[in-house]
């Protein structure tokens, strides 16, 4: 995924990124099990060898109540006092500390079901400067059309090169020299090149 993640950087980086409430958006789109959420992992932890963030915020966006519970948790690490307040307060709360923050934040929105959804949860930003944002979903609204990067199954050559690699990893290197190559390329075909189903492999 060496491109997907160069993509990334480059579009969520770039002067010119396409900008929601002043916040550089980016999503990753596709299939369940495509990678999606290893993506963008990798995304995270790469830019954080970096040091490109001070701070890095992963939030479950699958339904409307685990984000709410993922912003109630936010607001402990935020020593925003949270009591009896409504889960749209706290958002907004959230929201503030992300717009007041003084370092460069990432925030990611897992599994969106609804990509339209996450909107309401955006924190403001400056022209971009201090926010990014990143969504991954199975779904391509039109709002994200222009500003999703597309995950599709691995190619058969890519396939192959991961459970070659998986084989390495858990044996010597005399089982993993010897790997049949028929054997596991018609495995991967199997298999239709969904990265999830070679890893469970």
């Amino acid at each position: 995924r060496e491109r997907e993640l160069e993509r990334l950087q480059t579009n969520l980086h770039a002067e010119d990124a396409e900008l929601t409430c002043g916040v550089a958006a980016l999503g990753t789109v596709g299939l369940g099990g495509v990678g999606k959420t290893q993506i963008a992992i990798e995304y995270c932890y790469r830019q954080y060898q970096k040091n490109m963030y001070g701070l890095v915020c992963w939030l479950n966006a699958e339904s409307l109540e685990s984000l709410a519970a993922d912003f109630r948790r936010l607001a402990s690490d935020f020593q925003v006092e949270v009591g009896d307040k409504k889960n749209e307060e706290v958002v907004e709360e959230i929201k503030a500390c992300f717009y007041r923050a003084r370092c460069p934040w990432l925030l990611v929105f897992d599994n969106a079901d609804s990509p339209g959804v996450v909107r309401t949860y955006l924190p403001r930003g400056g022209k971009g400067k201090f926010g990014h944002v990143l969504i991954t979903s199975r779904r391509l609204t039109d709002e994200w059309r222009g500003r999703s990067i597309i995950l599709d199954c691995f190619n058969a050559e890519e396939s192959v090169a991961f459970l070659r690699r998986a084989v390495a990893a858990d044996s010597d290197s005399a089982t993993a020299t010897n790997v049949d190559e028929a054997v596991v390329s018609e495995l991967a075909e199997r298999l239709g090149y969904l990265p999830l189903a070679l890893a469970m492999a």
